[in-house]
């Protein structure tokens, strides 16, 4: 346990901490310098902490899982490794977990399917933010960016893929993207069951023709649903929230990700499955029902 702002563990090797538990609370620092830190089966609680360095690597073996979880600075780090989960974890307060200051967000090992990135009890979770690149006269640029993992597989990770983006010169290139626990104060009239929301933050004079977004969105409230992928299709929505408004942008879906249509703006966005799964249940069995009750009446 490293507690106090003046409390600090500076590393100066390589490191490995193999199925302990790490608390950086009250301003506590842990530092690894130009390091490689490895939690392996282990798991990290911050509440005000402090986490600098090289190198951190969260590596889950066999069915124990590294987790990060709490509220703090993740900052000046040049890769961290998450083949674990992280979660903002407010604990019933507005609180951040901020990965910002960190300038690449990878997994070493293939994800076996929930480690990723989460929010709950009112946390924030800014994810690694990502810079529009600078073009010659400072033209116009295109391209796809990433929020918390290059290859979007990471859990509640997320891309965009932005046409002809232009910004002044002179004003901040960044674009940040916070993944929001779904019991945010002012996160309300979000249709159906909420499986993910995601808010991000571009430069006010940003423009762009157009762009659509594809979300790493966590499926696993819905497993006991046995869904197929049809269902994936009729059921799970994307949201914008558009001066207040929900709107519908759904391009694709599958069990997954899901996709928004082509859109003009970067806001705060939400995936949901709508109906909820047990309406949709019961609008089945009606559904049922009502087909069998004709097949009576026309049998007769």
């Amino acid at each position: 346990t490293v507690t106090g702002e003046r409390a600090a563990l500076a590393l100066e090797t390589d490191w490995t901490c193999t199925g302990g538990r790490i608390t950086l609370q009250n301003g506590g620092l842990l530092h690894s310098n130009r390091y490689t830190m490895t939690l392996k089966a282990g798991e990290l609680t911050m509440a005000d902490g402090y986490l600098y360095g090289d190198t951190f690597v969260l590596w889950s073996h066999g069915t124990a899982t590294a987790t990060l979880r709490g509220y703090g600075w993740v900052d000046n780090m040049a890769t961290f490794d998450n083949c674990g989960r992280v979660t903002a974890d407010g604990q019933g307060v507005a609180r951040v977990l901020d990965f910002s200051g960190v300038s690449v967000a990878t997994h070493s090992l293939d994800n076996p399917g929930h480690w990723g990135w989460y929010a709950v009890n009112r946390g924030e979770l800014k994810l690694p933010a990502r810079k529009v690149p600078t073009l010659t006269y400072n033209l116009p640029w295109s391209g796809r960016l990433t929020w918390g993992d290059e290859d979007n597989t990471l859990i509640n990770s997320a891309s965009a893929y932005l046409s002809m983006a232009r910004i002044p010169s002179g004003v901040s290139r960044t674009i940040g993207l916070s993944l929001l626990a779904p019991d945010t104060k002012g996160l309300v009239g979000i249709p159906g069951q909420v499986l993910g929301v995601w808010r991000f933050a571009a430069p006010e004079t940003m423009t762009m023709n157009q762009a659509y977004v594809t979300f790493r969105f966590d499926a696993s409230a819905l497993d006991a649903e046995n869904w197929t992928s049809s269902d994936y299709e009729a059921y799970i929505r994307v949201f914008q929230n558009v001066d207040g408004q929900w709107i519908d942008v759904t391009d694709w879906v599958d069990d997954w990700y899901a996709e928004t249509v082509y859109i003009g703006s970067l806001s705060t966005f939400a995936v949901s499955a709508v109906p909820e799964p047990a309406t949709a249940a019961l609008l089945g069995l009606g559904l049922a029902a009502l087909a069998a009750q004709r097949r009576r009446r026309t049998g007769r």
